[in-house]
């Protein structure tokens, strides 16, 4: 962790308030101040006499700046360096350092699914932590006739069948006669020996959708038996907390070549302003010559992995693995199309596609060109969902000067678009595809203790609007009555079937009625939540998003927002620890492991129950993930009877800064 980055500090209020510098900034700071000197307008002032002496106001304006130098404030801190990644002093690309993150095992609920596979080794490599794959190949490492293994799939890869792909076709009759389903995926030219096997095939799958009218022109017999599997992420290779602004670098851009096609990416006044284009991947003239090439040279994954440093990314299709042109020669002698011509079994344009998802897995708001293929290959809407619309030049002007300049609707824009990534584009939902089957939904218990009445209908509200489903709310009366006949009802009413009220007497401690809802608890994932607090809807579906891409057993918040009724104060504590790794998260916001919980269980106690629970958490070495701001605010109001007391004076002075004035729904709603 390094301090005013990703400790909570007095750094950490710097940085937002942009009292540290990017190295660009600091040599701004430098020639200021070194123009400003007696010394250098003494120098202005006789070279501008001698050159110009009939410039009166020039030289005039020098002689003043030797009589009264100009005044230039104290050098600001520079951004601390990251441990995960540092800049090249000699070239300026990205290095990545090792990390050290936790790297817990993600939730895969196809695990179970028994996949016979015959895939070249990137899809192999990303299929193979969703399902389990058992490979399969012509040297005999099936079962002999009449012994065929028992499997949810057969996926056979055109490129991986060999140059004779009738071992396949014969395998493939076999397992089909079994009862399991055959699958073929291509992802590059359709040889003449696939017929024999489209024919076989129950499904034949593409990557690009453009291709769909080439493979049925080749492959007859597999019209209306065709489909698209687009370009995923992985989040084991992708994805890394979010640390943005860490290097001080504006724009990450691959597959753009000139500065031209950059301009067109993002707005030409934008690439010629003064805003930083850090990360230009390329070599060019003009304005952006001196641009620093950040992701020049780095492999796919480590470009994956450097997209958390970037405020914004720009990706287009000139990568490798481009399309060739049409009419060239293929191996048989015989003229490709356009759709066939390639240098990779992967087209530019996936390539592309897959980046601008990852990117968006790390929360960095996405440019397209306005011509970019990346629009077809990706599923109907989604490209809008993580890019945008399509806009005219001005219109990415616009954009992108608005994105670069104003961190917060950096960081909007970037949770939307991940949130998009996290529900679509997953390597889990290309399994379901594969098996016909939907990803499910893993069930929440929302555990609310509460010894306040007057805030049960607000407890309803909190749960019954998450927009994940399925969900459970145990509620814990301590030592008051609910009416139950009655507040069923109103949880009914709201759309909230499973409800469980759980009476427990005025002698338990807090710590102690926790535990009481945690073992009537039902679903796999409980939620801790205060009945007093503001639970916006996606709240619980942002967590499992989190969830999907760390792994993380225990998730919570440390950056929140909490709001004064009295004064109208909505503030923003704990700044810049959000979507990392924590060694701490606020009570009021944890959702973990219903078995990890019931292990531990919360401290008996009246107060820091929770404070006690991850204290115990942390020393075994359990990862926590802190996750992003929005959809919780915690909520001071003036009747008191909280059981920690905070008064705004305390929150500004303990590394807290004042968002707004007025109420927080809208604001706290992403």
């Amino acid at each position: 962790m390094i301090k005013g980055v990703d400790t909570v500090g007095e750094m950490s209020k710097d940085v937002v308030l942009g009292r540290v510098a990017s190295p660009r900034q600091l040599a701004t700071w430098d020639l200021r101040r070194a123009t400003s000197s007696r010394w250098w307008q003494l120098r202005v002032f006789i070279l501008t006499l001698l050159r110009r002496p009939l410039r009166v106001r020039a030289w005039g304006k020098a002689a003043l700046g030797v009589v009264v130098p100009r005044r230039v404030g104290p050098r600001p801190q520079p951004v601390p360096p990251h441990p995960g990644a540092r800049l090249d002093g000699t070239n300026g690309t990205i290095v990545l350092q090792p990390d050290d993150d936790p790297a817990p095992a993600r939730p895969t609920p196809f695990a179970g699914c028994v996949v016979l596979a015959a895939l070249t080794g990137d899809i192999a490599t990303r299929l193979g932590p969703e399902v389990t794959l058992r490979p399969v190949d012509a040297a005999g490492s099936t079962a002999e006739p009449g012994r065929e293994p028992s499997a949810d799939l057969l996926l056979l890869q055109e490129g991986a069948l060999g140059p004779d792909p009738a071992w396949a076709v014969d395998l493939a009759r076999r397992v089909r006669e079994a009862g399991t389903p055959v699958h073929l995926l291509v992802t590059g030219p359709v040889p003449e020996p696939l017929t024999g096997l489209a024919e076989v095939a129950d499904r034949v799958w593409t990557q690009d959708a453009s291709q769909l009218p080439v493979i049925e022109a080749a492959l007859p017999r597999a019209a209306g038996r065709t489909g698209v599997l687009p370009p995923a992420v992985d989040p084991a290779r992708a994805f890394r907390g979010r640390a943005r602004g860490a290097l001080g670098l504006g724009v990450g851009a691959v597959g753009l070549n000139t500065p031209e096609q950059v301009e067109q990416a993002l707005g030409a006044s934008v690439a010629r302003s003064t805003v930083r284009l850090q990360g230009f991947d390329g070599r060019g003239s003009g304005k952006l010559a001196h641009v620093p090439p950040a992701l020049k040279g780095l492999s796919d994954e480590d470009i994956a992995r450097a997209w958390s440093y970037f405020r914004v990314a720009a990706v287009g299709a000139d990568a490798p693995g481009k399309p060739g042109k049409a009419g060239r020669r293929g191996k048989a002698g015989k003229p490709r199309t356009a759709g066939e011509a390639r240098t990779s079994p992967r087209s530019s344009a996936l390539l592309a596609a897959e980046r601008a998802l990852q990117a968006s897995a790390c929360s960095v708001p996405v440019f397209l060109p306005e011509d970019s293929p990346v629009r077809t290959v990706l599923p109907q809407g989604a490209a809008e969902r993580i890019a945008g619309p399509v806009l005219d030049l001005q219109g990415r002007h616009r954009r992108a000067a608005s994105l670069l300049t104003n961190p917060e609707l950096q960081d909007r824009e970037g949770h939307r678009a991940r949130r998009a990534v996290c529900r679509e584009h997953l390597w889990t939902h290309r399994a379901g595809a594969l098996l016909g089957r939907e990803v499910p939904q893993p069930t929440v218990t929302a555990v609310v203790a509460t010894m306040r009445p007057q805030f049960l209908d607000q407890v309803i509200a909190n749960v019954a609007g998450q927009t994940h489903r399925p969900l459970q709310l145990v509620l814990v009366p301590h030592g008051i009555d609910v009416p139950r006949a009655d507040f069923l009802a109103k949880a009914r009413d709201a759309g909230l079937e499973d409800v469980v009220i759980l009476p427990q007497p005025s002698e338990k401690t807090l710590g102690a009625i926790q535990n009481a809802g945690i073992e009537a608890a039902d679903g796999e994932l409980v939620a801790k939540m205060d009945d007093d607090d503001l639970y916006l809807p996606e709240y619980l579906a942002d967590y499992l998003d989190a969830r999907r891409l760390t792994g993380a057993p225990v998730l919570g918040k440390m950056t929140h927002y909490v709001h004064f009724e009295g004064t109208g104060a909505t503030t923003l504590k704990l700044l810049r620890a959000e979507n990392r790794w924590s060694k701490f998260l606020v009570g009021a916001t944890l959702l973990a492991e219903r078995d990890l919980l019931r292990r531990y269980g919360f401290g008996d106690s009246r107060q820091g129950e929770d404070t006690n629970l991850i204290r115990r958490l942390v020393d075994d070495g359990v990862p926590m993930w802190s996750a992003d701001r929005f959809n919780f605010c915690v909520m001071r109001r003036n009747s008191g009877g909280h059981t920690w007391a905070l008064s705004l004076e305390e929150l500004l002075a303990s590394n807290g800064l004042l968002v707004f004035y007025g109420q927080p729904h809208d604001h706290v709603r992403v």
